[in-house]
């Protein structure tokens, strides 16, 4: 038993080779799974995330969350990192967060994104004011503790974009050089 633990999380760990969606995996030939899709224009994103369009244009005018690319001039490309920060963004918003702390949690995860090994998918994050825990694999938690954290379940919204982009999960056999492969 911990001395001083109020809680107890169990954590499994899953290690799952990732493979950059541009790359042939080791498996080509064989139907695998395609990756999900990549990028998200921002109409696609205030759909996935709930939130207006003009939102989204506010938090990249001041820095706040900003998309990972542009294209030819102002176009912007969002993605699935960036769709976590705006969804967890609404999801604060919808608990009363202030803008103050808000923008320090937002920094926070922005901060803590990029250590994550992939996948992304497996995340769960905890998140108490401007503390942030991340999770790789399931949390159990009692009644009691969970009242204390606001949970979000980055597999959740993989299940959003899957409901809603259908055709970017499609099985699709990957070929060695770039044609269609043999069936």
């Amino acid at each position: 038993m911990l001395p001083n633990a109020t809680f107890y999380v169990l954590i499994r760990t899953i290690s799952v080779p990732y493979h950059h969606p541009n790359t042939v995996p080791p498996e080509a030939g064989r139907k695998v799974k395609c990756s999900m899709k990549s990028f998200f224009t921002p109409c696609e994103v205030a759909k996935l995330v709930n939130i207006s369009y003009r939102q989204i244009q506010y938090w990249d005018k001041t820095n706040f969350i900003r998309p990972s690319y542009r294209k030819r001039g102002k176009y912007r490309l969002y993605t699935f990192a960036n769709l976590i920060q705006l969804k967890v963004a609404r999801t604060l918003r919808d608990h009363d967060f202030s803008i103050q702390r808000l923008r320090k949690t937002i920094v926070n995860l922005k901060e803590l994104l990029p250590q994550v090994a992939h996948p992304l998918v497996e995340l769960t994050f905890l998140i108490e004011g401007e503390k942030i825990l991340v999770f790789n694999g399931e949390v159990l938690m009692n009644a009691v503790c969970s009242q204390n954290y606001i949970r979000f379940d980055v597999k959740t919204l993989r299940e959003e974009i899957k409901t809603q982009f259908p055709e970017a999960f499609a099985l699709e056999p990957p070929s060695r050089y770039g044609g269609k492969a043999a069936k």
